[in-house]
């Protein structure tokens, strides 16, 4: 059971509920469904590795809930005729895919966290060997630390040092033990480093400093090798995703139109929504995220608060805070009303030719429907023009496209400029560490150090840092603490990066201590941060030759074969349609009911159209492509959301142009070819 203590623990360090939390607690409350005490015990664990503040009962009640109310609902539909078939399967489903889901979601989240978490170990042993050369005491270090890292492993941190205070543990040692049992599954450097780093406390002044500088170069070398290994075994989740999101999709579209042929009854466009649109996406998306989460802990990003659903926009002298989405909903809706309106105008036409096309009574003049004010010419000529709908259709896959773009864009495109700002300054960070220590090495003051380090560093953008920091020491008059840290005025307020703020945390406490203290932890932190950089470039090279050649799969090679498989596919289509005027023109030739499964012809409901295919292969294409590029920027840059935003948007747009240019490119090069060709029209 979950004790007092442990709930209050939660009450101080997570005070708010996540909508998760209150469905749980709220479902608990109409019934409350024991699992057996096994399940119950794994419930638990997880539910108290993530720290959520559910009792074990919590998701089996939800799911429960959700599935009572869900199915009478489907099966009342379905009673009323609202429903039919297919609808009622896809339902149950989803209904049963999805309670499993609410019930399964703390283990999933487990895995999520386990993944975030490796990003921040690296940092975490960092800190911890930073303090510990300064003050050799381990608690010091892990409140350290637990202040700059964030996520689980911080609250991990925090609750060593509130069991310490509770008296659940009466030293460090075993609460650090414990620690490293949870983190210790898959990051097995991590654990021995960090117990090299509680080793090194025990030993005199030149082996303690041996051994932390021992730990981080053991920590730095198992990421490099595990790195190797994952960039091994990434080969076959690439061309799984490669064959199940590109080649699979293609080769069943290049068999449709055989199946439209030959069994027209089961081309139906619900089939390819729920294939395309909604069930390849789903398998795509869980085996991306299954290929991250074995990814081994590599480098958290710049870290930085900004909201992301909204943008400064300046109005004279006035900055407003305008939703993204005032922006982005104008767009989505120019496209898809003018697309919607050709399509609806189109179909108006089309559909009643159809009717009459496929009907009992000949296709002529003589018998032209009631109602119908088309000739047999007219309807004719409406429905071999597969451009207008086909145009129709992309001006609907470029709304989609070019909103999710903008969105991407508008999100990411001055937060993209500060993560790079930030990362080129982490980059610097070490050689300015290394600069200013040398300088306070040769006996100058922290003023002069900086003024000399400023001049040897004034190609760099961590000049800047320095400059501010001078700056406000000169003309403000502020101690070297407050130049840094004050809140109005202070240098990071400019530069907010988690990792340059507790680095200079130590360089100012060091300095309290005198210039041997602050020239020391300068260059020991500056070894450490080239390494980290070092190591961080070889990654990147392990791992180039994957995300080139997904970012080329993304880019260009999956909507370049799309465009044409479906141009190929829309031409076939209108060779059917050519084919069955032609067959209806020779005199005395008519076709048995029984015969015309072979010419396919949209028999019975024309379920399949040039625009409704070409509809749902356009939102297969974007996102293959938003998945596709959540899984390159997973494997570059981990847990970078406004990378990913920005990588999606670039991505999406230049798919977008290049499936529809290769469409329309395809069918003028081919269309009018092959029907001349095979049919003489």
């Amino acid at each position: 059971m979950i004790s007092d203590e442990y709930r209050k623990f939660l009450r101080e360090e997570r005070p708010h509920y996540s909508p998760y939390e209150k469905a749980c607690n709220f479902a608990e409350r109409f019934i409350k469904i024991r699992a057996s005490k096994k399940t119950e015990q794994k419930m638990e664990a997880a539910i108290k590795f993530i720290y959520l503040k559910i009792s074990p009962s919590g998701p089996i009640s939800l799911a429960s809930v959700f599935f009572l109310i869900c199915f009478p609902i489907i099966i009342t539909l379905a009673a009323l005729g609202s429903l039919d078939t297919l609808s009622i399967m896809v339902g149950s489903i989803f209904t049963i895919l999805f309670a499993f889901y609410l019930y399964d979601y703390p283990f999933l989240k487990v895995k999520v966290i386990r993944t975030k978490a490796s990003t921040e170990m690296i940092l975490t042993t960092l800190y911890m060997a930073v303090s510990l050369r300064e003050i050799p005491n381990l608690e010091n270090a892990i409140k350290f630390a637990s202040q700059y890292v964030g996520g689980v492993v911080a609250l991990d941190l925090k609750k060593i040092l509130w069991d310490l205070e509770t008296q659940k543990y009466y030293s460090v040692e075993p609460a650090i033990e414990d620690f490293l049992q949870k983190w210790g599954v898959e990051n097995e450097e991590f654990v021995e480093t960090v117990k090299i780093l509680m080793n090194s406390i025990q030993q005199p002044e030149p082996q303690r400093i041996e051994l932390i500088d021992e730990a981080i170069t053991v920590l730095l070398n198992g990421t490099i090798e595990r790195m190797k290994q994952y960039s091994q075994d990434l080969r076959l989740p690439v061309m799984m995703i490669y064959a199940i999101g590109i080649m699979l999709p293609i080769i069943s579209l290049v068999l449709f139109p055989i199946v439209m042929i030959f069994l027209s009854d089961l081309a139906n466009i619900s089939y390819l929504v729920i294939g395309y649109d909604i069930l390849l996406p789903i398998i795509l998306y869980f085996f991306i995220n299954e290929s991250l989460e074995r990814k081994p802990l590599t480098f958290s990003p710049p870290q930085f608060k900004n909201k992301v659903t909204t943008i400064s926009v300046r109005f004279g002298n006035a900055l407003k805070i305008i939703p993204i989405w005032f922006f982005v909903i104008p767009v989505f809706l120019i496209f898809t009303t003018i697309g919607g309106n050709i399509l609806y105008e189109y179909n108006s036409l089309a559909n009643p030719c159809r009717e009459w096309q496929s009907g009992q009574k000949p296709f002529s003049n003589s018998t032209i429907p009631d109602g119908l004010t088309l000739t047999a010419d007219q309807c004719k000529n409406v429905l071999v023009d597969v451009m207008t709908p086909t145009l129709a259709s992309s001006l609907i896959i470029w709304g989609i496209g070019f909103s999710i773009t903008l969105a991407s864009l508008l999100i990411s495109s001055k937060r993209i400029k500060i993560r790079d700002r930030l990362k080129k300054l982490e980059k610097e960070f070490a050689e300015a560490l290394y600069q200013l220590g040398h300088q306070m090495a040769a006996g100058h003051s922290i003023e002069t150090a900086l003024e000399k380090s400023k001049e040897n560093l004034k190609n760099l953008e961590i000049a800047n840092f320095y400059d501010k920091i001078l700056s406000n020491i000169k003309v403000l008059g502020m101690t070297f603490e407050n130049a840094v840290f004050d809140k109005k005025n202070g240098a990071l307020r400019s530069y907010p990066s988690l990792l340059i703020r507790s680095i200079m945390t130590i360089v100012v406490q060091s300095a309290e201590k005198g210039l041997n203290a602050v020239t020391t932890s300068c260059i020991t932190i500056s070894k450490y941060l080239k390494g980290i950089h070092q190591v961080e470039f070889q990654i990147n090279e392990i791992m180039s030759e994957t995300t080139t050649s997904m970012k080329f799969l993304a880019l260009f090679l999956a909507p370049l074969v799309a465009g044409i498989t479906v141009a190929m596919g829309v031409i076939i289509l209108n060779i059917m349609v050519l084919l069955s005027f032609k067959l209806g023109s020779i005199p005395g030739i008519t076709i048995p009911t029984s015969s015309s499964w072979l010419l396919g012809i949209w028999k019975n409901g024309f379920n399949i159209t040039p625009d409704s295919f070409q509809l749902v292969l356009g939102i297969y294409i974007i996102e293959t492509t938003v998945l596709v590029s959540m899984f390159v920027n997973g494997i570059e840059n981990g847990e970078d959301k406004i990378g990913e935003i920005n990588l999606m948007g670039k991505t999406t747009f230049f798919a977008t142009i290049i499936y529809t240019l290769t469409l329309f490119i395809t069918y003028l090069i081919f269309g009018n070819t092959l029907s001349t060709l095979l049919l003489g029209v």
